[in-house]
């Protein structure tokens, strides 16, 4: 037994970038991403926002956006960058001409929001509200929030959280499924605070099947750290999905939240039950080294990995810095029995990297001596490896991830038994197109009779993609494993279930099929040589220059990718944690 205390590691928190970092990119993109992540504040006076913008990019839109709008809201950000001399000559002159112009405009415009006018009128109305001290009348926002112009609902919620009108957040937190105005309903609710505490716990409750919104809201409450939410975050832990009890214990420790009393039993009981999981995933590492299937055990590595960082944030939440002595005491009371032993389960996960550096180059071995470890206090043994595959294939997807199971469909070479088959099978009605499709793959693999027997019951809308790929009628590269395996070649600290986001809306273009979908306004273009060197990035911010160089690079390649800057910008929204290494790339490789 350990018989003095144990230090943890620092826990990573990667929930939210860090706003000097963001600031200091460069390329036209993220300036104009992070002009609409400021919109909210611009508009309502916080000009604290510029000190921390070292972009270009980001001014242009600010300007063009002013002038578009003659938005006198953004009067005060216009003459705070004409009177700063941090600025150049040029940029504080075009800001100070703006300014004349939107003041000259707004003289002549009224401030009623009446049913009959244009969208412009309304649009000029409901700004010239914003800009003036009279709380607005709530029958003018609701039918701000009621019309079809994105722009309308837009300054419908920035009105709601300018005059802090709290009996609303309600209707705030329904425009956070609202495309468009999503990011403008996250930065409203943010502002609130812990007002919207209540409001934002039950919209999450009628949500709950909705894992992107609930995702949505985590993250709102872990950026404004409400104090009334801190219950509602500590009961996301037991969570279903496994994306929410991540985002959950890292909002919870960003928040300086404490475990206390019975808080404190429960998290020692997921803390051991989390334990236990990492016993099982080494057990089953163990089985794919001894049968060397090394590129499946790089895969489950990653699971044992972030599952050891969820239990360093669950251990960091519940004892802080440092996990104490176990008690010499009776253990019969109130603390149980297994809390005794998360000591010595810590020092076994997260205390040998003495052993390692002893056994430097024999990851395997320290992996054994770990796992022998880990057997005086759980029940678990090295599987055998054909059971093994077909169990991870039937995990639950809250504890081994989508890509983890797709990776396992692509390395097993064939269907040799009727369990297995029947498991396989079962994936073809999944609601995740990459597990689908290697089902797929792996039927085709193995003879279509499996398929055969089953396609009638497939969706149509399923069915069409499933019967192009058995009859080997779709491109290797078109498939998902492939675009997503391409894209962490690209990002490889980026999770593949994250990346699965940007690879189900990443274009795959060929020469015979060239025209079949609409070019994007602009994004990045990856050209894919026949003998398969490495890809030609080219970052492109226009329509038609993007259709020239797809038709251009077509010529002398054998196919392209290609990411558009509106999924990219949506990725930032659901992802923030991992959207800065994007970012970061087209800084680097944008010309």
């Amino acid at each position: 037994m350990r018989n003095r205390p144990f230090t943890l590691p620092n826990p990573k928190s990667d929930i939210l970038p860090g706003s000097d970092d963001w600031g200091n990119l460069k390329n036209k993109f993220s300036g104009k991403t992070l002009f609409r992540y400021n919109l909210f504040h611009l508009e309502t006076g916080n000009l604290s926002v510029l000190d921390n913008i070292n972009n270009n990019s980001f001014l242009e839109e600010l300007f063009t956006y002013s002038r578009k709008y003659n938005d006198l809201n953004l009067i005060p950000a216009l003459k705070k960058i004409a009177g700063d001399n941090e600025y150049s000559e040029s940029i504080r002159q075009r800001a100070s001409e703006i300014t004349e112009t939107i003041e000259e405009h707004s003289a002549i415009s009224e401030g009623k929001i009446a049913s009959g006018r244009s969208d412009g009128e309304k649009e000029q109305a409901a700004r010239r509200i914003l800009a003036g001290i009279r709380y607005p009348q709530t029958t003018d926002i609701l039918r701000l929030l009621r019309e079809n112009s994105v722009e309308l609902k837009r300054l419908a919620l920035f009105l709601i959280g300018k005059f802090n009108l709290t009996d609303m957040i309600q209707e705030v937190c329904e425009c956070l499924n609202t495309p468009g105005i999503e990011k403008d309903a996250f930065s409203v609710l943010v502002f609130f605070g812990n007002t919207a505490g209540n409001e934002l716990n039950r919209f999450y409750l009628m949500s709950s099947g909705n894992i992107t919104l609930s995702r949505t809201i985590v993250r709102i409450c872990a950026q404004s750290c409400p104090p009334d939410s801190l219950p509602f975050l500590t009961e996301r832990l037991w969570s279903n999905p496994r994306q929410i009890r991540e985002i959950a214990l890292k909002a919870l420790i960003k928040c300086g939240y404490k475990a206390v009393n019975d808080d404190r039993e429960k998290l020692n009981r997921l803390i051991f039950e989390t334990f236990s999981l990492l016993a099982r995933i080494t057990s089953d590492k163990m089985c794919l080294a001894e049968n060397d299937n090394m590129l499946l055990y790089g895969v489950l590595d990653k699971e044992y990995c972030r599952w050891k960082d969820f239990l360093l944030n669950l251990l960091f939440l519940t004892y802080g810095n440092e996990i104490p002595v176990p008690s010499k005491k009776d253990n019969s009371g109130k603390e149980e029995h297994y809390a005794r032993f998360i000591p010595e389960l810590v020092e076994i996960i997260y205390g040998d990297s003495v052993e390692a550096r002893k056994l430097k180059g024999q990851n395997q071995a320290v992996e054994k001596k770990r796992f022998k470890r880990l057997q005086r206090y759980f029940a678990c043994e090295v599987p055998q490896y054909k059971d093994l595959l077909e169990n991870i294939i039937n995990y639950d997807y809250n504890i081994l991830s989508i890509w983890t199971k797709a990776s396992t469909l692509r390395y097993i070479s064939e269907i040799d038994n009727e369990d297995l088959g029947e498991s396989v099978v079962a994936l073809l009605f999944s609601p995740e197109e990459l597990l689908r499709q290697e089902a797929a793959q792996l039927i085709a693999r193995s003879g279509r009779e499996l398929y055969t027997t089953t396609s009638e019951r497939i969706p149509e809308s399923a069915r069409k993609g499933l019967d192009r790929i058995i009859s080997g009628m779709t491109d290797k590269n078109e498939l998902l494993f492939e675009k997503t395996g391409f894209l962490a070649s690209i990002f490889p600290d980026i999770l593949e279930d994250e990346l699965l986001y940007l690879a189900e809306r990443m274009k795959f273009i060929k020469k015979d099929h060239a025209g079949d979908e609409p070019i994007p306004s602009g994004g990045l273009l990856w050209s894919i040589p026949e003998n398969k060197r490495e890809a030609v990035i080219s970052v492109i911010a226009d329509r038609e220059e993007m259709a020239g160089a797809v038709r251009d690079k077509l010529a002398g390649n054998s196919f392209l990718y290609l990411l558009p800057f509106d999924v990219i910008e949506d990725f930032t929204f659901q992802f923030p944690g991992s959207s800065y290494r994007v970012m970061k790339f087209i800084d680097d490789k944008e010309e």
